[in-house]
């Protein structure tokens, strides 16, 4: 799919939102509770436990445990200190006073120390919770026995509880496609506003790769800037890089596939930029080594992007020039818009230059100004996808990308979270589909 026109992609844009399936277990878990109420004669504080289950429901039951846990403990620390204040309350006359003043004072001071109890026990989770039980125990009908009052809205919110975990963890069977190869753009497709992954990405993600999802991601970027944002990201596969140039494994720190430049082609492109005064980056390689030779001379936006990238420590940086008969993997050169303009347009008259693959984009972290990339012309998608599939073993490939991609699916908006909801839908479907086909 992913080496094919796109005439046929997914366009997955910013509609109106589905109906989640944590709506859906809230609704559940609320009818479950109203059924055990009647089970139980209808004699129970329904309420409590209603709220209880719609607070603990998590979109995805891995939570389960954990929140469920938090959830019991936030109910006995605000069923400890509601009991407190309602023993206080009967002892201590006068709490009706002024409309009830002096009890709705306490019953907000102590808002404080359940909360600060949820903080010192590390379970600040658990405030929301806590809190719904003190105002249940400390605002509802006690009669003359706090301690069973409090036992039973206890008891209550714990129904609640268990039912939203039983319903967390209840999961329709599915099955994971492993046989296909997921391949994702990095910026404005997986990144958000801030250049990184959110957590939820970085959560699904890892956790689909972890259950064998063969996942990796293709961008423009140079491995050095690839590593920095996908960090959090544990890639079993190679990564796409430099706009198809080069497959770099993550993992091994090592080049596993490269469309260079020739020698002969990269002295002709510099005696090119000599003649016409322009200066570049190029990127290669010393043995095993990737370095950027920097122009000796430089400009003062091409200044700015040196000491801009120099202090990264997946970077090395040479002031000098490139040796003669050196193959490179990518030049670049940054300007202003007019300027790349031209040199664009004058470098692509030249005879050697059908042998290049040009590109100019504006720079984001330089408003103003412009690169022009330069690689192999065999550098691309299609090309490092179908070297890729054969790598990894795989026929069918879905991609992911902005709608300048050609991708199979087609992300709109700046939702980064889309692309993995999307192909956590396409990796595990239900397995009554898979019945279904057969």
């Amino acid at each position: 799919m992913g080496d094919k026109s796109n005439k046929h992609a997914i366009h997955i844009r910013n509609k109106i939102p589905p109906i989640g399936m944590r709506m859906i277990k809230s609704a559940v878990a609320v009818f479950l509770c109203f059924v055990v109420h009647m089970l139980l004669g209808g004699k129970r504080d329904i309420m409590q436990s209603i709220i209880a289950a719609a607070i603990c429901i998590q979109s995805r039951m891995d939570y389960s445990a954990r929140t469920g846990f938090e959830r019991i403990a936030g109910t006995l620390i605000g069923a400890a200190f509601g009991c407190l204040i309602v023993l206080l309350f009967q002892y201590v006359p006068a709490m009706g006073a002024f409309g009830g003043l002096p009890k709705y004072i306490i019953i907000s001071l102590a808002v404080v120390p359940v909360i600060y109890t949820t903080v010192l026990l590390r379970l600040t989770n658990t405030s929301i919770m806590a809190c719904v039980v003190l105002f249940a125990v400390t605002l509802g009908q006690v009669g003359d026995n706090p301690i069973i009052y409090t036992l039973n809205r206890v008891i209550d919110t714990l129904i609640g509880i268990l039912i939203a975990i039983g319903v967390n963890l209840f999961e329709l069977p599915h099955y994971h496609n492993n046989d296909i190869l997921f391949i994702s753009g990095v910026d404005d497709t997986l990144l958000n506003m801030r250049d990184s992954l959110t957590s939820y990405s970085k959560i699904e993600l890892n956790r689909m790769i972890s259950q064998g999802a063969k996942f990796t991601v293709f961008t423009k970027r140079t491995p050095a800037s690839l590593v920095e944002v996908i960090k959090d990201v544990d890639l079993q596969l190679p990564v796409i890089a430099m706009d198809g140039a080069v497959l770099y494994d993550v993992r091994e720190n090592q080049y596993l596939k490269l469309y260079v430049i020739s020698g002969d082609t990269i002295k002709k492109l510099l005696d090119f930029f000599e003649l016409i005064k322009v200066n570049c980056f190029i990127s290669t390689f010393i043995g095993d080594i990737a370095v950027i030779y920097c122009p000796e001379h430089m400009t003062a936006i091409e200044e700015k992007e040196y000491t801009y990238y120099r202090k990264s420590p997946y970077r090395q940086y040479v002031n000098g020039k490139l040796p003669d008969g050196q193959e490179a993997t990518y030049v670049y050169v940054i300007a202003d818009e007019e300027k790349i303009t031209e040199v664009m347009k004058a470098l692509c008259n030249q005879e050697f230059g059908r042998k290049l693959k040009v590109k100019a984009e504006p720079s984001k972290e330089f408003p103003g100004n412009y690169y022009l990339r330069i690689y192999s012309k065999n550098a691309s998608k299609k090309n490092m996808i179908a070297y890729l599939r054969e790598y990894v073993g795989v026929e069918k490939t879905i991609t992911f990308g902005n709608p300048s991609s050609n991708s199979d699916v087609i992300i709109h908006d700046g939702d980064a979270n889309r692309v993995i909801k999307t192909m956590r839908r396409l990796y595990r479907p239900l397995l009554i589909n898979k019945l279904k086909k057969k």
